[in-house]
Order: structure tokens, then sequence, then C-alpha cells
């Protein structure tokens, strides 16, 4: 479990560095954008609960900035940047990107919040996953997504639809082993 925050922080990187190579510098400049909104929505969520709801953030996503892990915001731009690259390769419509790529968003989080609560990622208040986490993560996701439209980046990555699908099959079936053993 330790060594979570420097698993994601090399995916990170390894897939920064291929975006560089083949993608206009626009899309570096958005996952900045997606990292430290992100990271600032999350501080607030943990400050006040009104954004995700109550929560808190467990030692094992590593170093924390007022309590959130800094590791958070660059899982949250490679999720979104895997559910764009999904939802582009299914319709060539930026609107209904903009809206699959929220669904995909809330999809995976359907899947790690159980996970992550037992692995002690994080814990909410009275051990309840509130609906507003769920829509805190699509308005969050059509928002940034929106920003990505609004830039006319174009952008399709096999190694981000990967990295999406890699994740929500490890954690749906993280989600089935801990069904089974409880």
């Amino acid at each position: 479990l330790w060594l979570t925050p420097w698993f994601l922080l090399f995916t990170g990187v390894l897939m920064i560095n291929q975006l560089k190579t083949h993608y206009p510098k626009k899309i570096i400049f958005w996952l900045v954008f997606v990292y430290l909104n992100t990271l600032a929505a999350e501080i607030i969520g943990v400050a006040t609960g009104k954004v995700f709801g109550v929560y808190s953030y467990g030692p094992t996503l590593g170093p924390q900035v007022l309590g959130v892990p800094w590791i958070i915001g660059l899982n949250w731009s490679l999720i979104l940047a895997g559910g764009l690259a999904l939802s582009t390769r299914l319709t060539p419509n930026r609107y209904l990107q903009i809206l699959l790529t929220g669904f995909f968003a809330v999809a995976i989080d359907f899947f790690i919040e159980p996970v992550a609560i037992r692995l002690d990622y994080w814990h909410w208040a009275n051990s309840v996953i509130p609906l507003q986490n769920y829509l805190a993560w699509f308005i969050l996701a059509i928002f940034n997504t929106s920003v990505f439209q609004i830039l006319k980046i174009s952008f399709q990555s096999r190694l981000f639809i990967s990295f999406y699908g890699i994740q929500f099959a490890f954690f749906l079936i993280l989600n089935i082993f801990f069904r089974i053993v409880d």
C-alpha cells in the first residue's frame, strides 16, 4: 500500500511524457489546470465538507498539502484524460464527449470509493458515501472537459484509454474480492 502514491507518480510521468512527444503543449497545460483545480477542490472539500461531503484522507496516499495528498490531483488528471480519450473514441460530438467523460469519472469513482475506504485512502463521516460526492465528481469532470473543448485540443490516446480501463478493472476486481471475503 505504501507504494500507491509512487505508482501513481510513475504512471503519471510515463503518460505525460508520451503526451509531450505526441501532442501539442495545450494538453500539458490542460493537465496542469486539472491538477490544480481538482487539488483545490479537494482542499476546500476536506476543510469545509461542502464540495464532496465530509471526509478526511488517511496516510496511505502519501504526503499531504492542507490535508489532501498531493498525488490526488494527478489521479484526477489521469482519470479525466482517460475518460476523455475513451469518449472521443466513442463519438465525434464534443458536447457528448463532455457528458460521457463526466459519466466515466463518476463510474470509476463508484468503484474506487469502497476500496479507498478499505485501504485507508480516505474516510467518510458516518462511513456513508454521500450522493454529493458523485455530483461533485460529475461537475468537476464536466467543467474540466469543457475547458479542454474550449482549448480545441485534439486528443486520442490508447494509452490513456488503457490506463482508465486498467484502473476501472482493478477497483472492480477489488470490490468483488472484498465482498467475497467479508
